[in-house]
């Protein structure tokens, strides 16, 4: 019985957390699993495209020094010959002469250094090129990263446009009600006064999920809002339990009929009451309690979404 309970929870709790249509919630500096929104994320993705574009377009047909044909291993390309031909490519390689990061310094450009395998006086394709931008990107610590291309006697000067997130300042939760602030100090604190890494921050709300899961409460961070003053603003959605019922079914067919007990000795029996967040240990410790009368054959109780969004209504099936 408490399988059976147990079976097909997750799947109510999509239901009751669908994604709502609030404009203020697509304003998320990260990407998260589990629920969080990617909306934010995605777009910088686009953005950083886009200025990839730009640099696709920004070299072509003014004078770049191509080099078609060649293999796909990046390879030193004598200054007076930009071409070298090799069959068995048919992609269009450009000659590098200078890589530059623009719009940080200090550690940040030096993680931003570290992540590129493109260097002076190789030739690369312009998948490689985006590669390495998105190598950048996926450190985590940048809001924008673009490429440039400037034109230079021996070849194209790539410069890589960043900009890093804000510090991490604080974070405030909406909705939390059985979190403990102490947990959510705990997730976040070493992060603070630094500049955000959407990485770290991640694995952090991944944190704050698991302390939901591991004790059966039904609970997540759904979505995140990042200020310009670093201030993070977390949204928590906890399942409220609106309705308790009782059916008694039939032990040959299942279907619901009279019970023999009154219901309000039944339902005494249960802790969990409308308005509290509903606890898959606490439905445990309520089935185990109706058990306990020794008139019960099987007890389960089965959540299903409420009306209200972000609620559930849970009836007691038992068979006398």
């Amino acid at each position: 019985a408490v399988q059976n309970t147990v079976g097909g929870l997750h799947t109510v709790f999509e239901h009751i957390f669908e994604h709502d249509d609030d404009p203020a919630h697509g304003q998320i500096m990260y990407c998260m699993a589990n629920g969080v929104s990617d909306g934010a994320h995605a777009n910088r993705r686009q953005r950083n495209r886009a200025g990839f574009d730009c640099f696709r377009n920004s070299h072509k047909g003014k004078g770049v020094v191509f080099v078609s044909n060649v293999a796909s291993e990046p390879k030193n390309v004598d200054n007076k010959s930009s071409k070298v031909e090799d069959p068995t490519s048919q992609e269009e390689r450009i000659l590098i002469s200078e890589v530059h990061i623009r719009g940080i310094t200090g550690e940040l450009q030096q993680i931003a250094k570290d992540a590129l395998s493109i260097k002076p006086n190789f030739a690369y394709t312009l998948g490689e090129v985006q590669e390495d931008v998105n190598r950048v990107f996926k450190t985590g610590y940048f809001t924008k990263c673009q490429p440039v291309a400037e034109d230079t006697r021996d070849g194209v000067r790539v410069i890589i446009e960043v900009s890093a997130n804000p510090e991490l300042r604080g974070v405030v939760t909406l909705g939390a009600n059985t979190l403990p602030q102490r947990v959510i100090e705990d997730a976040f604190q070493s992060q603070y006064g630094k500049t955000l890494n959407f990485e770290t921050f991640n694995s952090s709300l991944l944190a704050l999920n698991s302390w939901y899961e591991e004790r059966g409460i039904f609970g997540q961070v759904v979505d995140a809002a990042l200020s310009e003053a670093g201030v993070c603003e977390l949204k928590v959605q906890e399942a409220v339990v609106a309705k308790v019922g009782l059916r008694v079914l039939d032990r040959q067919t299942g279907e619901p009929i009279k019970g023999r007990t009154q219901s309000h000795v039944i339902m005494r029996q249960l802790a969990t009451r409308p308005g509290q967040v509903y606890s898959l240990r606490q439905a445990r410790r309520d089935i185990d309690a109706v058990y306990s009368m020794g008139i019960m054959e099987d007890v389960n109780i089965l959540p299903q979404p409420a009306e209200e969004p972000g609620q559930l209504d849970l009836t007691l099936n038992v068979v006398e």
